[in-house]
């Protein structure tokens, strides 16, 4: 009786542990995530988020263990804001973003069920929207549109830094981006016809220089022309003859070549080069 008493509780044990050994789990978590342990005993003890996650690798945990993996890689939340009001009054559209990372997955399951997302929701989109409304109230719509971005992202990009402190949310802040300012379709329009106005200005301001270049050619050619006809001794209809028979050579060259000359009643004239 007695050896029956002291065996039948190790044979318990014995089929408990087997039964244990069949029923676990296996845990491998995939590149760029993390995998947070919660667990839940069966009968007594003490539960809970294990501080420990797994990262790499395989680790084999009972049934009752729960597994909740933590994607640990970078993730981007997009917000379109309409009708955000610049220095100048005038309603802006914007597409901003903002890129976060988990920097602690433990922290996250704990606090947060696990996902980057709900720590987006719950703490980060309402402060977003806030202080892009905010910085892009200190802005001109013309600066905005020109110069300004770089600086409205770097104060985005500040104040949601020390939200995330502040909070101690278990994530960190890689880049904000608010983007190009899209301004009403009046504006827009308004911007088109100024553009088109002044490259046709642009155009009319080219097309007088050239003029006043090809007119000044000219002119400094007549006046070439007169010196020309003063120093020589000779008129103007002397001068355009011998502009003629500066063509002929011109044309004729060293070959044979006929010409005929003459304007009005004057006597037609026959050259020949030879």
């Amino acid at each position: 009786m007695g050896i029956r008493r002291i065996a039948m509780p190790a044979v318990f044990l014995l089929l408990t542990a087997s039964t244990l050994a069949v029923g676990c789990n296996s845990v491998t978590p995939g590149a760029g995530e993390e995998a947070v342990l919660v667990r839940q005993p069966w009968f007594f003890g003490h539960g809970g988020v294990d501080d420990q996650p797994v990262s790499t690798g395989r680790v084999w945990v009972a049934p009752t263990t729960r597994a909740v993996i933590v994607n640990m890689q970078p993730q981007a939340f997009n917000r379109d804001f309409d009708d955000m009001n610049s220095r100048d009054g005038i309603p802006l559209d914007f597409h901003a973003q903002l890129r976060l990372q988990v920097t602690d997955s433990v922290a996250m399951v704990k606090g947060f069920g696990g996902t980057l997302k709900a720590v987006y929701d719950r703490n980060l989109d309402k402060p977003f929207e806030s202080t892009v409304r905010q910085a892009v109230r200190r802005h001109a719509e013309s600066d905005i549109a020109v110069t300004a971005v770089d600086e409205i992202d770097a104060e985005v990009e500040k104040i949601m830094r020390e939200i995330i402190v502040t909070e101690k949310l278990p994530v960190r802040l890689l880049d904000g981006t608010v983007g190009k300012a899209n301004p009403p379709n009046d504006i827009q329009a308004q911007r088109i016809a100024t553009a088109t106005q002044r490259q046709r200005q642009a155009t009319e301001d080219l097309r007088k220089l050239a003029e006043d270049k090809r007119k000044a050619a000219e002119e400094s050619r007549a006046a070439a022309d007169k010196a020309y006809n003063q120093t020589m001794g000779i008129d103007t209809q002397q001068y355009v003859a011998l502009q003629q028979l500066q063509m002929v050579r011109e044309v004729c060259g060293k070959g044979n070549c006929t010409f005929l000359m003459g304007t009005g009643g004057s006597p037609l004239i026959n050259l020949a080069a030879r």
